[in-house]
């Protein structure tokens, strides 16, 4: 069998289509009918997110020093939030669906270290982007 080039490429187009997961109660362990779309930390739209951050982080003067403990964890929250791509099954209190946009994105993974960490091992997970 010879090696081709175009299979890698499309290993690499299914990083950035992401994975439905479903989000877990930590408790129980059980699904919470929330699901979310969720790219691989290295699709295309993550790396571009982490140079965006770089390059701001440069802008701003801190490029060659140590980055501080709240820098670290903006730039991994920031991280995490490009990583989600949709989702489906979160109603507010009202019982109204709440669109997946950056700011509710940012809300979600603020108010939840247990969604962030299901989101952060799904998309560290690159092996599972390719299981079918």
């Amino acid at each position: 069998m010879a090696f081709k080039l175009d299979t890698f490429k499309d290993y690499e187009n299914q990083l950035d289509k992401g994975r439905e997961i479903d989000i877990l109660d930590p408790a129980t362990g059980e699904a919470t009918g929330f699901k979310v779309v969720v790219a691989s930390y290295e699709s295309k739209r993550v790396k571009d997110a982490v140079r965006r951050l770089s390059e701001e982080r440069r802008k701003r003067g801190r490029g060659s020093k140590e980055a501080s403990v709240e820098e670290m964890e903006e730039m991994t929250m920031a991280v995490a939030c490009a990583a989600v791509l949709a989702w489906s099954g979160y109603e507010s209190a009202k019982g109204v669906a709440v669109p997946c946009d950056a700011d509710n994105v940012r809300e979600v993974l603020d108010a939840s270290s247990a969604i962030r960490k299901q989101i952060d091992t799904a998309a560290n997970d690159e092996t599972a982007f390719f299981i079918k």
